[in-house]
């Protein structure tokens, strides 16, 4: 069996319980972060292999 694209999304790293969701060719990806900030990094990929961070969710500790 050949894999041309990807079936699940894969980042490298400590970035646990991902939620993905899409909006048209766009895919977000955002993940639990635990006591580490900032938190919630928030993903963005069009192909699913390729990943690309916009930013955290969390970024100021008022907001833990």
């Amino acid at each position: 069996m050949t894999r041309d694209a990807a079936t699940t999304p894969v980042i490298p790293g400590f970035f646990p319980d991902p939620s993905v969701c899409r909006v048209e060719e766009d895919y977000y990806l955002v993940n639990s972060s635990f006591e580490y900030a900032p938190g919630i990094p928030i993903h963005h990929s069009r192909d699913l292999r390729t990943w690309t961070q916009l930013g955290n969710v969390l970024t100021r500790e008022s907001q833990f």
